[in-house]
């Protein structure tokens, strides 16, 4: 009821949304006008600060960093978060701590995000506020990303995804549901 997502967090999520729905992974990775509308989109989810807050890397690098790891990735494209398997987050976690997008701050966060715009119906973006703090887990940073990714999957196939609406310009995957939820709890 609150709509905290408008104006650009909003119109750049659903863009790359509709971005990776219409092509492959792998020929976006090629393209630098979806590189340019990643960098947008977690820009507007808080993900550069100007305030001493978490910062990108400059656009050169993450460009860089964008392509490393969705190589590392492109063949989860097609996986759903109910049916990841624990090498499969594995694999997601290896290229979270070889890789990053981020200069400063939580890299989790960060990656996460991006993640979750190249593989949406997999990957959930993760936050420190509601998220990270909703699981409450031991460890730092990206040592906790495999125990959420098992967390997400049992709330994933707990659930009568039947029942569920998708309602709502940020209810655009299983993965952005479960976020959303925890956010609104």
């Amino acid at each position: 009821e609150e709509k905290p997502f408008t104006g650009p967090s909003i119109y750049f999520h659903e863009t790359i949304i509709l971005m990776r729905k219409d092509t492959a992974l792998g020929k976006l990775l090629e393209q630098e006008l979806y590189i340019e509308y990643l960098y947008m989109v977690l820009t507007a989810w808080g993900m550069h600060s100007l305030r001493g807050g978490p910062k990108l890397l400059e656009f050169h690098d993450f460009t860089k960093e964008v392509k490393a790891i969705g190589q590392k990735v492109l063949l989860l494209e097609d996986k759903l978060l109910g049916e990841i398997s624990e090498s499969e987050i594995n694999l997601l976690h290896q290229a979270m701590v070889e890789n990053s997008v981020m200069r400063t701050g939580v890299r989790i966060v960060g990656n996460s995000k991006l993640l979750h715009h190249l593989l949406p119906n997999l990957v959930p973006p993760i936050d420190g506020a509601n998220v990270l703090h909703f699981f409450d887990l031991e460890g730092s940073d990206i040592e906790v990303f495999p125990e959420l990714m098992l967390n997400f999957k049992t709330i994933h196939n707990k659930i009568d995804w039947a029942k569920i609406s998708y309602d709502g310009p940020m209810n655009t995957s299983h993965s952005k549901l479960i976020d959303n939820a925890i956010i609104g709890y």
